[in-house]
């Protein structure tokens, strides 16, 4: 599980003005007031972890039509527990520290507060996905890279988020077996919950901050990352209500 964990560290940068209120769930204005409070003119850069291609491989063999689709109404739920939520900040914390030791604390003050995924939960009933499921964890993530690397600012639509989740479920299945319990599809699901959030929030502050660089920059790491949840550039894909395209 610790590996599973280690692959999501974000790798992020925040701007120096970010908005002070909620969007409703786009690429455009999901929320950036935890990337101001949490990495504030930081600066963060790593390889992105391996791991990550077991998704990527089961999803470009789906856009090609070559994998089978995963049963109707697939799931992974978990009920969140405040001690896997203690785990995972520690995991995460270290996992920071690795990459810059003073990263460390607000990492860990960042998952234990749980202002991130109070937003992912507010969020997601919107477009018709479960904050605690696995499955719709994965297509939140994959929606956030995609729409960072294209830089829309387009809100998702409940059919496009249905036809990403469907998506999701296959890919998920390269590594359900690895999530056997509640608690680890929760550290699973709200680890990539945490880096996607923050991620939405950086570009939105970028966005409204009209930083053509920062924006620039953004799009690069999500689509560098991108290629290991989709196996391709996710910039090269287009959103469909029947989910991601070539």
């Amino acid at each position: 599980m610790r590996i599973l964990l280690s692959m999501l560290l974000l790798v992020l940068a925040s701007q120096q003005s970010a908005a002070q209120s909620y969007g409703a769930f786009d690429m455009g204005a999901l929320t950036n007031t935890l990337a101001q409070d949490h990495v504030t003119r930081q600066s963060q850069s790593a390889a992105p972890p391996a791991p990550l291609d077991r998704f990527g491989g089961g999803f470009s063999r789906l856009l090609q039509g070559q994998r089978q689709a995963a049963p109707a109404g697939y799931a992974a739920p978990f009920t969140p527990s405040p001690e896997t939520r203690a785990r995972l900040a520690e995991a995460m914390a270290d996992a920071a520290a690795r990459r810059d030791p003073g990263q460390a604390e607000a990492m860990r003050e960042l998952v234990l507060s749980g202002r991130a995924i109070a937003e992912y939960e507010r969020v997601l009933p919107s477009v018709g996905l479960d904050p605690h499921d696995a499955v719709d964890a994965l297509a939140f993530s994959l929606l956030v890279h995609w729409g960072v690397a294209v830089d829309t600012r387009a809100p998702v639509t409940g059919a496009q988020a249905a036809g990403v989740r469907r998506q999701a479920a296959n890919a998920y299945l390269a590594v359900a077996e690895q999530l056997p319990t509640q608690a680890a599809r929760q550290e699973f699901a709200q680890a990539l919950a945490i880096e996607a959030v923050i991620l939405a929030g950086t570009h939105e502050a970028a966005v409204r901050a009209d930083d053509r660089a920062a924006l620039e920059r953004y799009s690069r790491i999500a689509r560098q990352r991108g290629r290991l949840l989709f196996g391709v550039d996710p910039a090269q894909l287009e959103l469909t209500d029947g989910g991601f395209v070539p």
